[in-house]
């Protein structure tokens, strides 16, 4: 169990975008950011 109680997600306030935080198995050295449009 995570030692944070704090929700993995955020929703925008019009209800039509959302943000997930998810962790990696990857080195923290890795700088990338993928953002995903219009993906429905």
């Amino acid at each position: 169990m995570s030692a944070s109680t704090a929700p993995s997600y955020d929703v925008a306030p019009d209800g039509k975008r959302f943000l997930v935080i998810k962790g990696s198995d990857e080195a923290a050295t890795t700088k990338e950011l993928k953002v995903v449009l219009s993906w429905f």
